[in-house]
């Protein structure tokens, strides 16, 4: 009744017996809260001080869901930031932090969720779980819906436009982004066609 921590594991005893565990244990306690006991951290090597060893975004317990010490198949490693070594961290994956692949989020252990030949870091290129300006979606084999997967695409973020004549050397660009033509160039054409007109005049005349 004298200690908060009768067994010096690093959990408090009223938060052992809540949680259904010996307060005359040490092994069995919890001191960092992170839902593994301090005898399974030990056997995984992850710290029973910080609840998120890694600093993945994910607890070491939300990576070892089954609490068993080992990395099972399945699992994310709560000793590795990035398991698949894709570029983008294991929390910025799972972004629900509930071990599954849902509508949304890249997978953590396949680095190329979506299957386009990038990996979800090549395109999550910030690593913030977020498609931004500029980057190509991980989520979606051909973000841009143009028919080319992103690793095949020039311009993945450019929808295809029906093939358009080059002139001169009679090729033509499979993918042409519409453009609207400068207010100097159509002036231009404009004031030479009025030259033009004005020259056929003069031969006329004469």
């Amino acid at each position: 009744p004298t200690e908060a921590d009768t067994d010096r594991g690093g959990e408090t005893d009223g938060a052992e017996i809540e949680n259904g565990r010996d307060p005359l244990i040490a092994s069995d306690d919890d001191g960092d809260g992170d839902g593994l006991s301090k005898s399974i951290e030990d056997i995984l090597g992850t710290s029973i001080y910080e609840s998120d060893t890694d600093a993945d975004g994910l607890s070491d317990g939300e990576e070892d869901r089954n609490r068993n010490g080992i990395v099972d198949e399945g699992e994310t490693n709560p000793l590795i930031r990035d398991t698949d070594r894709d570029g983008v961290s294991d929390g910025n994956e799972d972004l629900n932090r509930n071990g599954q692949v849902d509508m949304g989020e890249t997978d953590p252990l396949n680095a190329d969720t979506d299957g386009d030949g990038l990996t979800d870091g090549e395109e999550d290129t910030n690593d913030n779980g977020v498609v931004d300006f500029g980057e190509t979606d991980p989520k979606h084999a051909d973000t841009d819906g143009d028919g080319y997967l992103d690793r095949d695409d020039d311009r993945p973020l450019v929808p295809y436009q029906p093939p358009v004549l080059t002139g001169g050397s009679g090729g033509c660009e499979t993918k042409q982004p519409i453009v609207q033509p400068r207010t100097w160039l159509v002036f231009t054409f404009a004031v030479f066609g009025l030259f033009m007109r004005r020259r056929r005049r003069r031969v006329t005349r004469h």
